[in-house]
């Protein structure tokens, strides 16, 4: 009986252990840790109604993976709400995602080119809609500004969407 204790004991400790976000950061996404907090951008709907959103990264996993979390608000309403989570994909050596959306979608996508400061992921969309693909480019501006550029695929070719700027929330 003792000894399933202590199993019982290593074992709880090594479940912990991997959901601590105070590991070393996986090499691959090294890169994006700058985004780990919250940001937040502001704009104008098509009909002109004023909106806010937010982005909150954090580690999962033992930082081998960032969950994403965004919201898009109409005053104190959620109009548009996701989650994400980026990871490695050691077959495909490259960036991927999956991203959950407020409208029961789920988009896979991967990262197509990536530097010190810019991440192109192209993904593919499957829900309500039918099938949409696009593409996604995130771009660090400095340590508190980041730009997300949104297109998508019409007519078998990429159509811009919007441009969207967060400031890091202090």
């Amino acid at each position: 009986m003792k000894l399933q204790a202590l199993y019982a004991v290593v074992y709880m400790s090594a479940m912990a252990s991997q959901d601590s976000a105070d590991g070393p950061t996986s090499e691959h996404l090294e890169p994006l840790k700058f985004l780990i907090g919250t940001w937040t951008g502001q704009g104008k709907l098509d009909g002109g109604e004023a909106y806010t959103d937010e982005y909150r990264f954090e580690w999962m996993q033992n930082r081998q993976f960032i969950r994403v979390e965004y919201a898009l608000k109409v005053g104190d309403a959620v109009r548009w709400s996701s989650t994400s989570i980026i990871g490695y994909d050691p077959e495909k050596k490259k960036l991927v995602g999956f991203v959950f959306e407020r409208n029961g979608a789920l988009a896979r996508s991967e990262c197509v080119k990536s530097d010190k400061s810019t991440w192109v992921f192209e993904d593919r969309a499957a829900g309500p809609a039918g099938v949409q693909e696009g593409r996604v480019t995130h771009t660090k501006v400095d340590a508190d500004t980041f730009s997300v550029t949104v297109e998508v695929k019409k007519d078998g070719k990429l159509t811009p969407v919007g441009s969207y700027h967060f400031k890091r929330k202090k």
